[in-house]
């Protein structure tokens, strides 16, 4: 997936998907795939969500630092 199909299609509809089932609020923060690095996605994320952790404050790759994936999956 390229950032351009990342942001028109799946990124566009999860953001809205969040602001409807959490209106109060919530933190957006995405892994280091490369649809989700390159610039587009970030600026678009930046203008639309108001709760995002951008990649320069993504914690190092390691499961201490990510307890989320762990307790959304189990």
């Amino acid at each position: 997936m390229n950032a351009k199909l990342y942001v028109d299609t799946l990124l566009q509809k999860l953001v809205a998907d969040c602001k409807t089932l959490l209106p109060a609020d919530f933190i957006f923060q995405q892994d280091g795939a490369s649809a989700h690095n390159a610039r587009v996605a970030q600026d678009w994320i930046t203008t639309n969500c108001t709760g995002f952790i951008g990649k320069d404050e993504w914690p190092l790759n390691s499961p201490d630092l990510n307890p989320l994936d762990y307790y959304v999956w189990g």
